[in-house]
């Protein structure tokens, strides 16, 4: 976690001199959802939802687990993954909405250290990236407040919508403005990727 942590917040991030490609899975290593397991969703959150080109391996979308043999043009047969194929039918159509001003969002509470957390100001929604990338599930306070008052605000309340699970949040502007901020609960290698109409 440190070494992500640094890669996006550190004084000498790349992040910080340019974009970099982001990709979970590359022809000449294995696999995604072999390498990472129960992790491949949340790292393919987190790869995926970074400034720069995103790259998705042919079959990573489906779970496939197979090595792909490149230079032979062809790959074991293999049944597709359908968790897997709706989790990244929802990401990918999610992403388009990951663009215009990024930036890392502070992370408070006790279980802090276990979260990531970024935004994305577009012309026309606000996309809060959170993930917990640890082996334990835990609670945190995501500072957004700031940039969730770019948000369409009806009766002082807003709406979060998780692009991955489909629940909707509704929030009051003022928690979310208070110290407390956005309060995230997730499971082990779970994510939220919340958006809200601007």
């Amino acid at each position: 976690m440190d070494r992500l942590r640094g890669h996006l917040h550190g004084g000498n991030s790349p992040l910080v001199a340019g974009p970099l490609c982001h990709f979970t899975e590359n022809h000449d290593e294995p696999r995604a959802a072999r390498h990472f397991g129960a992790r491949a969703a949340a790292a393919a959150v987190l790869a995926l939802s970074l400034p720069g080109p995103r790259m998705v391996m042919w079959g990573q979308e489906s779970g496939l687990k197979e090595r792909l043999a490149v230079h032979l043009r062809r790959a074991a047969p293999e049944q597709a993954d359908g968790g897997a194929a709706e989790f990244y039918s929802r990401l990918l159509g999610v992403l388009p909405r990951c663009r215009g001003a990024w930036a890392p969002l502070a992370v408070g509470g006790g279980d802090s250290w276990r979260f990531l957390a970024w935004s994305w100001r577009g012309d026309s929604a606000v996309v809060i990236v959170v993930c917990n990338f640890t082996d334990g599930d835990a609670w945190a306070n995501v500072h957004a407040g700031e940039v969730l008052a770019q948000c369409s605000v009806s009766g002082g309340r807003v709406q979060l919508a998780d692009a991955l699970s489909g629940t909707v949040y509704d929030r009051s502007m003022d928690d979310l403005r208070g110290p407390e901020g956005l309060v995230v609960g997730l499971q082990a290698y779970a994510a939220h990727v919340l958006v809200c109409q601007r």
